[in-house]
């Protein structure tokens, strides 16, 4: 998806570090803001230069006994940060970024991720419900979203976990988003997260260029095939979603809507909402 964004630059009011879970409508959100504010995905930049960003951090990339800019400098001069590893500043920039993040139903999440990693891999004749079934066996991928947090908290894991215990796992990232993240949102009420953002930078519109293409069918058959396969393996990432479920007014009242702007740039930006989430899948999460 192509989204073109105006802002007028007026000064952006928070600072934000997005924790970017694969398949969540992330890519969508972090395109829809970019423009809006200074942002980038700086920890991918430096990965993109075969440097550690956790080491980088420090300001010593390998072979370079100089200290030079580290990401956590550049962090603090960004509005909004965004990644899959945004997570590793986090201890460097917790003080002026607030964290927020994006859940998805795990069913769909799961499914749409086989799918992306079997299209990235140029592998989509592989493409099964067996092996999907197997996908779904493999705890290489199982419980992603969980995993995605705990990563970057090793100290939230106060145990290691007996016989894979999904329950412990569950608990512990939701102490992650509870103790850490600002807000927590859902694919169900992204629109409205954009909105907000969008309206608090002063964004005059937001529109869309092109849309990828229609969902693949076999999805929706391998989910009504699988769903309850695919839930009991993810136990731990049903309860991170449905913690993010029970936090869905966090929008409305940690972040309202700036009523100061003009009704048409706020009607664009819902406008982009009602595009982006109809139907039973985004669009954007082909």
């Amino acid at each position: 998806m192509i989204i073109t964004s105006y802002p007028n630059n007026k000064q952006f009011g928070n600072k934000f570090l997005f924790h970017h879970i694969g398949k969540t409508g992330g890519t969508t959100f972090s395109a829809a803001i970019y423009g809006i504010c200074q942002t980038t995905d700086l920890t991918e930049a430096f990965i993109a230069k075969g440097l550690n960003p956790l080491k980088a951090i420090t300001g010593y990339p390998p072979g370079n006994k100089k200290r030079v800019t580290t990401i956590a400098d550049l962090a603090q001069k960004r509005d909004f940060i965004y990644g899959h590893n945004s997570l590793c500043l986090w201890e460097q920039i917790k003080s002026s970024h607030k964290a927020i993040t994006i859940t998805r139903e795990t069913a769909s999440r799961v499914t749409s991720m086989y799918f992306w990693i079997k299209k990235a891999s140029d592998l989509s004749n592989e493409i099964s419900t067996e092996d999907f079934k197997q996908f779904i066996y493999n705890k290489n991928y199982q419980n992603q979203a969980c995993w995605s947090l705990l990563k970057y908290f090793p100290n939230y894991i106060s145990k290691k976990y007996d016989n894979y215990n999904q329950k412990k796992i569950g608990e512990d990232a939701i102490k992650i988003l509870r103790e850490n993240f600002y807000l927590i949102c859902t694919t169900n009420n992204l629109n409205k997260l954009i909105s907000h953002i969008a309206s608090y930078s002063g964004s005059q519109s937001l529109s869309i260029e092109k849309l990828k293409e229609v969902v693949d069918e076999r999805k929706i058959e391998y989910i009504d095939k699988m769903k309850d396969i695919i839930l009991e393996f993810n136990y731990a990432d049903v309860m991170l979603h449905e913690y993010a479920l029970s936090r869905k007014k966090d929008i409305e009242t940690k972040l309202p809507l700036n009523n100061t702007l003009k009704a048409n740039r706020t009607y664009a930006v819902k406008d982009l909402g009602n595009k982006l989430f109809q139907g039973r899948f985004l669009k954007d999460l082909v």
